[in-house]
């Protein structure tokens, strides 16, 4: 692979907005936060993308697999708290809550990327 670490992480930051944002319907987005089915649903559509991007990156199976698990944990939580927060009408904390769910997306995605693959962090 002709590809270093800052091509991997550009890709791999592109893939998961399109995953995440592009890819989810309003459907998931809105009822992903009651039904786990529907949540399922959103990770099985989020791991198309990051598959996908292995025409572009080396990945493995492994990392795909741990990215969508961790999607899953992350999801089930923030979800339920951005829906919380916006019935309340608080949106500074939903987007607050919007914001670290994504961080947090953005850390297992680099970071097991990062440790799965250092040959390319030389």
């Amino acid at each position: 692979w002709a590809i270093n670490m800052v091509e991997a992480y550009i890709a791999i930051i592109w893939t998961h907005f399109v995953a995440d944002f592009l890819c989810q319907t309003n459907k998931i987005a809105i009822n992903k936060s009651k039904d786990n089915l529907i949540l399922i649903l959103h990770i099985l559509i989020y791991g198309i993308p990051l598959t996908l991007i292995g025409f572009f990156i080396p990945i493995s199976l492994l990392w795909i697999l741990f990215n969508m698990i961790t999607h899953f944990v992350v999801d089930y939580f923030t979800s339920r708290l951005n829906s919380h927060f916006w019935n309340k009408g608080q949106h500074y904390w939903f987007f607050v809550t919007v914001g670290f769910d994504q961080a947090i997306h953005m850390t297992c995605l680099l970071g097991s990327y990062y440790y799965l693959y250092p040959q390319f962090s030389q």
